[in-house]
This record gives structure tokens, C-alpha cells and sequence, in this order.
């Protein structure tokens, strides 16, 4: 079979690393993909729009020009190529072609049939990167809709109605985050903190404010693509680790702290869990499928600071529960695993591919 995903752009988000992951895994299942992504950016809306989009799509332009297929920070070394535009003439014929966020949605769609059947891996409903009206409007264009999460599906098909043809929730390499190895001892918590709300950055610093108050000693890191206004000082902070980098910060820690407010799968709880961390997450995407409260981890509403703080302090203060909790989130880790991803993908590009989908996908107008 002939794939082609095409990216909004190659930087390294957690629906980048999941799209590096199928086009691996499909490659060595013998299939030939390509991945691409426009030399001229996607307008995403940044914040409330206005000057700060304009300028993020700016700095695109300027880092697609300057470092094309390998941006820096960390840089992207897997066979992703980058095409002047998302268009008949500079992409591949293939068998399937693969949207992976709502504006490639729309470029699938106007592509001509010789470049595949028009597929779209729908990571979540991305309404903090456009408007809804755009964003909705992408499931309305007649392509092949793989739900990447099963609680996507859930949202996609229940209240909202765009029809689900395939899920492939998301995995984790469980070999690579559980060979985490730190020179000292677990010690503190380790947060995945970012400045937009639906991460809920204000709820997880929040938090960590509460417990810096109760154990002033505690070791409290955070990590992510840029440092977040007001974050305290005795946070320390790691900016954009590469994966080696990121998988000894959870190495060091005791507790890792989830605080996101909605995710489509939410994936740093599952590499946590893989790397031996006692898991503390809000109630989001599919993080109940592999943390179940006070089992593998535990879990708390979104924006309910003082229940996360009281849940760190609680697994900080009671070693051997937190161990207990921590080995059991390493076996539901190896559970997760992306062979099983890989095959619900591989299925669901196969029907796609022979049409399978009831009526043929309509084509936007060019």
C-alpha cells in the first residue's frame, strides 16, 4: 500500500511523534509512505488571533526557510519532506493520503483521486488552533474519518455527529521509556507544563504552588515547548528535551503531574507510566483506559488544583503506595503498545483504500 500523511508542519508535538510512529511502523510492514509537509505555513490562530498569529506564522515561514524538513530543537532526523505546497503536482500517487490536523483536512480534499483515497486522522477537535466554524467544517468534506483516540470517536460520533470509519488510539513504546535510567534517586514531581489553557498550565502551576507551600524542600521540574509567564523560580525548567532528554527527567522523578484541561489521547501519562513515574492526571482523552484511580495512578476532575496537590503530597509522603502504583502503571504501559495501534491504522487505510466507506468521498472545490 502507497500512504502519504501530510503534516501541518514537522515540529515535534505530540501528533507529530504519532504520525513519526505509524509512518515507521507501516515502512516496516513493507508498505511505501511518504510524509509531507507546505514550505508556506497553515494560519493557525494563536491565542485570541490577531498580531500574535500573525507573527507565529511569521516565525514559520522563517524557520521552513532556514531549516526546511530538520528545525532545531529538537530536530526531526526521520524521512519527512517538505513540498512548496499541499498539491497534485508535488506530492506522490498513492493508494491513501492522509490528513493529520483540521487545515490539511482541506488540502486532502482537493486533491485529485490519483493521490490516494482522502483520509483524515482526527487527533482531536483542534478549536485552540482555529475557529469552529473552520474546524468543524473539516469533518464536512467527505473524506475518511480515523478517529485517533477512542474518546475522539466518542465526541466525533456522539453529541456532534461526523461519522467514525476507524480508531487508533494512540500507543507507547514501552522499551524505549522504560530503559530510563537516572544517576540518583527518584525525588519530586515532574509536570508537563504549557502556556495554552486547554493544558491547563494555570491549574498545574496552581497546584505546585500548593504543594512548594506544604514541602518547600520537594524538587518541583517542569518541561515544554516554551517557558510560561509567572512561572515561579523555584520551578525548574526544561525547554523542548528531546525524547533521550525527556525520558531521564522522568526517570528522576517520583510523581508526574498531568493537569490538562481536554486532550484527544494524551500520551506524556502513558511514556510516564512506561518510565516508572506514580502518575497523577486529570480525567481526559484516554488517559482512563490506562491510569485507573488508585490503581495505576490517580486520577482528578480538570482545574481541581488543591485535589492534584493533595494527591502529590499524598503519593510523596507514602512510598511504598506510590511504588505500588507506579509498577502497576509500568504493566498497563507494556498493554499499550503501538503494534496494536499500527494494526487498527493498517485496517483502517485497507478499507479506505478499497472504498469501503459507503458512499465516495466528495471533493472540495478547488
Amino acid at each position: 500500500m502507497r500512504v502519504t500523511f501530510v503534516l501541518p508542519f514537522p515540529y515535534w508535538t505530540g501528533g507529530v511523534r504519532t504520525v513519526y510512529e505509524y509512518s515507521r511502523r507501516l515502512r516496516a510492514r513493507g508498505h511505501v509512505v511518504d510524509v509531507v509537509f507546505p514550505l508556506v505555513p497553515y494560519r493557525f490562530r494563536v491565542g485570541r488571533g490577531g498580531w500574535r498569529s500573525a507573527r507565529s506564522w511569521l516565525a514559520a515561514c522563517r524557520r521552513n526557510l532556514l531549516h526546511g524538513a530538520h528545525p532545531p530543537r529538537p530536530p526531526v532526523t526521520w524521512g519527512v519532506r517538505m513540498v512548496p505546497r499541499i498539491a497534485d503536482r508535488f506530492l506522490p500517487d498513492a493508494d491513501v493520503v492522509v490528513a493529520t490536523a483540521w487545515p490539511t483536512a482541506y488540502s486532502v480534499s482537493r486533491l485529485s483521486e490519483c493521490k490516494g483515497a482522502g483520509c483524515y486522522l482526527i487527533q482531536h477537535r483542534e478549536i485552540d488552533s482555529g475557529t469552529p466554524e473552520r474546524v468543524d467544517g473539516s469533518y464536512r468534506l467527505g473524506l475518511f474519518h480515523i478517529a485517533a483516540s477512542r474518546s475522539t470517536a466518542c465526541e466525533m460520533a456522539g453529541p456532534r455527529g461526523v461519522p467514525i470509519h476507524g480508531v487508533a488510539p494512540g500507543g507507547v513504546d514501552a522499551a524505549f521509556w522504560g530503559a530510563a535510567q537516572s544517576r540518583e534517586p527518584r525525588r519530586g514531581v515532574l509536570w508537563s507544563c504549557s502556556p495554552l489553557e486547554h493544558k491547563g498550565g494555570a491549574d498545574g502551576r496552581a497546584a505546585l504552588e500548593l504543594v512548594h507551600r506544604a514541602r518547600p524542600a520537594a524538587r518541583l521540574r517542569a518541561f515544554g515547548f516554551g517557558r510560561p509567564p509567572r512561572l515561579p523560580r523555584w520551578i525548574e525548567y526544561v525547554q523542548r528535551p528531546t525524547d533521550a532528554a525527556l525520558r531521564e527527567l522522568f526517570a528522576g522523578a517520583e510523581v508526574f503531574l498531568y493537569s490538562s484541561r481536554s486532550e484527544g489521547f494524551g500520551l506524556p501519562p502513558l511514556e510516564a507510566q512506561a518510565a516508572g513515574c506514580a502518575v497523577v492526571s486529570t480525567r481526559v482523552g484516554d488517559v482512563t483506559e490506562f491510569v485507573r484511580d488508585r490503581e495505576s495512578g490517580l486520577l482528578v476532575e480538570p482545574r481541581d488544583s488543591a485535589t492534584m496537590a493533595r494527591a502529590m503530597l499524598a503519593l510523596l509522603d507514602q512510598p511504598e503506595w506510590r511504588a505500588r502504583l507506579a509498577c502497576a502503571g509500568v504493566a498497563a504501559a507494556a498493554r499499550h503498545g503501538w503494534e496494536p495501534s499500527t494494526d487498527s491504522l493498517e485496517q483502517a487505510l485497507e478499507r479506505a483504500a478499497a472504498g469501503m466507506m459507503g458512499a465516495a468521498p466528495q471533493r472540495a472545490v478547488v
